[in-house]
């Protein structure tokens, strides 16, 4: 399967053969593969880069639903994320409280709490407070999944 680079390259191949129009010529892309680095967000998570994070929502049937987001920025003690049109009733940035517990799927709370007596993960010297439908979840708000990613395109 063709990586979406490669189709780029493609693209850019076939109208290096098209006929130039004067000031529109481009080299074609580099050779370059995608790597990223996941972070684990909390309370005083330190912004240094646009991240791609998953957003949790639940609605009032009970579902819930999960959609990607960019981290552009936290201002305010606030993620900042650009909402990427999840639905026109939806702002096109969605600001969340850093403070605010992360989603995780119900078992893996329910087994954390059989472990532990709590909803609260550790994970090195980072803490977060766990929430899911089962677990005090509030209905028609945001919340973010814990592991965000950067991703960095690199040449070859």
């Amino acid at each position: 399967m063709e990586t979406g680079w490669e189709i780029i390259r493609k693209i850019v191949s076939k109208e290096e053969d098209q006929p130039k129009k004067i000031g529109c010529s481009r080299p074609p892309p580099k050779k370059s593969t995608c790597e990223f680095e996941q972070v684990i967000l909390h309370e005083n998570f330190v912004f240094s880069r646009p991240l791609t994070v998953t957003g949790a929502y639940l609605l009032p049937s009970g579902e819930v639903l999960f959609h990607q987001m960019t981290l552009d920025r936290i201002e305010n003690n606030e993620y900042v994320l650009q909402n990427n049109q999840f639905s026109v009733d939806h702002p096109p940035v969605i600001r969340i409280k850093q403070r605010l517990p992360y989603y995780a799927v119900p078992h893996f709370i329910a087994h954390l709490i059989y472990q532990t007596g709590n909803n609260i993960e550790v994970v090195g010297n980072i803490q977060n407070v766990l929430i899911s439908e089962r677990h005090n979840m509030n209905e028609n708000e945001w919340y973010l999944l814990p592991h965000a990613y950067s991703i960095t395109l690199v040449p070859e």
